[in-house]
């Protein structure tokens, strides 16, 4: 595996889906305290240079419907607002710029592309908890026009 060159100038960090509602989930093959521990500890390392750290995380009672989706939840049973804020474990801080996103996407919907666009980011390190949708979509995502995506799981 060849070596990652970072310029902590233009690099940034983002953490997808270390929530509460998310972080309760079975996950495999790493279980979600490990894999939120080395976000917090990536976190700090790009703290420590002054790169950007973002964190995404859905909210979870306001999804937007996509008929194409299959439905998660019963509409009738809203999941508590505590499932959709960031455990304190990931290392979110003061400063940290966190992003609240309605459906799969970080990029869609949001302004996130266009927060890392305003602050010079051109390379963009992705962690956190995701599954196949994220994969699918996100990594492939039209929107997303940053060159500098690596596309390799951290963890």
């Amino acid at each position: 595996m060849e070596k990652i060159k970072l310029d902590p100038e233009t690099s940034a960090l983002i953490l997808i889906d270390l929530q509460h509602g998310i972080v309760a989930l079975e996950t495999s093959p790493h279980p979600a305290s490990s894999v939120v521990a080395k976000a917090a500890s990536l976190a700090a390392a790009f703290r420590k240079h002054s790169s950007p750290v973002i964190y995404v995380r859905v909210d979870l009672a306001n999804m937007l419907r996509v008929p194409a989706d299959r439905s998660h939840d019963d509409p009738k049973n809203p999941p508590p607002a505590i499932a959709s804020e960031l455990v304190p474990a990931s290392g979110v801080q003061a400063g940290d710029l966190v992003v609240t996103k309605r459906h799969w996407s970080a990029f869609s919907g949001t302004d996130l592309e266009e927060r890392l666009k305003r602050a010079g980011v051109k390379t963009v390190v992705i962690g956190g908890i995701c599954n196949q949708s994220f994969f699918s979509f996100n990594d492939f995502h039209k929107p997303c026009n940053h060159p500098n995506l690596y596309r390799r799981l951290l963890f």
